[in-house]
Parts: structure tokens; C-alpha cells; sequence
């Protein structure tokens, strides 16, 4: 058995005001709160998997970091590459014109 003890006036105050003291409701509210996070993480990771967003994407839906995302992915077993191809094109752009003659520009 779990026990929550409260003590902070503001949560106490709409414990009181928005359950009327029913702290049942309240675990309710929070367990569906928590099953439903879970739900969209999940949606959002398999989204991620088809290629249809972005981890930034995802951390902004979210709310959190960027490297919270690939936990995240790692979570639901979704493999992640953190790649960027317009970045990797100008570091072979830079590479080519540090190392050859007539780089390929």
C-alpha cells in the first residue's frame, strides 16, 4: 500500500475545493492522468518510428528535453538515430574543401 501525505497548502486547498475532500477521486484523477500520459507517449514514440516526427517534435508535445525523448524511445523500444542530414551535408561540404582541390560544392 502506497501512502501520500500532503503538504502543501495550495494542493491541499483544491484537494478540498475540486475532490470536496474525496481523496478516492483524486487517486482517480491520477491514475488516469498517468495512463493517458503513458498513452500519448507511446502514440508519440511509434510516430516518431514511422517517420512522421521529429524528436524535437516530440519533446515539444511533451514538454520536456530533447534527451528526455530518446529515453523516451528507448522506453518503448523504438530505435532512434540522432541524425541531421542538412548538418552532415555541410560537414562533408567543409570536409571536402579542407582535403581536395576541387571539392564538389
Amino acid at each position: 500500500m502506497l501512502t501520500v501525505q500532503i503538504q502543501n497548502p495550495f494542493i491541499e486547498q483544491r484537494v478540498k475545493k475540486d475532490f470536496k475532500g474525496d481523496t478516492q477521486k483524486l487517486i482517480n484523477e491520477i491514475v488516469d492522468f498517468l495512463k493517458n500520459k503513458e498513452k500519448n507517449e507511446r502514440a508519440l514514440a511509434k510516430t516518431y518510428e514511422r517517420g512522421d516526427l521529429s524528436t524535437g517534435e516530440i519533446a515539444e508535445k511533451l514538454g520536456i528535453h530533447k534527451e528526455d525523448v530518446l529515453e523516451l524511445l528507448n522506453k518503448y523500444d523504438v530505435y532512434y538515430a540522432d541524425y541531421d542530414l542538412e548538418e552532415e551535408k555541410e560537414r562533408i561540404k567543409n570536409f571536402e574543401k579542407k582535403f581536395f582541390k576541387n571539392p564538389k560544392v
